[in-house]
């Protein structure tokens, strides 16, 4: 997983020396930490990356794909034939909001009249992810790192010196000061999910009850 935060913002943060001999300490807190961000957010897919989703289509004209930020769009095909973007979000074809705050743009929408077809495969090959950590991210990370590092070994965190360097264990879990969960109640994946096969057979609940509450007013 990648580090969400570098070693001088950390030492900045700590007021830190150039020569303190902290470093191998602080990179391994830095890299364990932020992979502890990314699962404590559910979002190991938090950073920028390539991606294919075949999809089932509902009939509508919008469909939320299970990363975000969305940045780009590569591909979209409707039983294997492609669409083209609307150059104008009026006339037919594919678009995404990418003005909006980066934790709504995961929907992509079709102009024109155009819909997904209804149990049509949907091919959608798009780009999705923040090409940077951002700020507060950032800052939250550095903000439990330096609370672990300031802690050892009071909290649970022991420092043990080995042939290639400090390496850090930790005998116990802490908890992530406040500023840290603040950003991740903000970041958290509530849905769309990375389990796929979960989302789609709770749609497919979802569209069953909704026809049966239909078909009975």
């Amino acid at each position: 997983m990648p580090d969400l935060t570098t070693l001088d913002d950390v030492k900045s943060w700590l007021a830190i020396g150039a020569s303190n001999g902290s470093d191998s300490i602080l990179k391994e807190l830095i890299t364990s930490t932020s992979a502890d961000f990314l699962r404590a957010i559910g979002r190991t897919d938090f950073l920028t990356a390539q991606y294919t989703e075949v999809r089932e289509g509902d009939g509508n004209s919008r469909i939320a794909t299970r990363h975000w930020p969305i940045t780009a769009i590569t591909t979209i095909t409707i039983s294997g034939t492609g669409l083209a973007p609307s150059p104008d979000r009026v006339a037919a074809g594919y678009y995404f909001e990418a003005e909006l705050d980066p934790e709504r743009v995961n929907n992509i929408y079709l102009a024109g009249g155009e819909v997904f077809t209804d149990l049509a495969p949907i091919a959608i090959a798009y780009t999705a992810g923040y090409t940077a950590p951002p700020d507060d991210v950032a800052q939250a990370v550095v903000d439990w790192v330096c609370d672990r590092y300031k802690g050892r070994p009071s909290t649970g965190v022991n420092s043990q010196r080995e042939a290639g360097g400090e390496h850090v264990t930790y005998e116990k879990e802490t908890a992530m000061p406040d500023s840290t969960a603040r950003v991740v109640t903000k970041y958290k994946r509530e849905w769309p999910s990375l389990d796929k096969r979960t989302d789609d057979r709770d749609y497919r609940v979802t569209r069953i009850n909704r026809t049966y509450t239909e078909a009975i007013k």
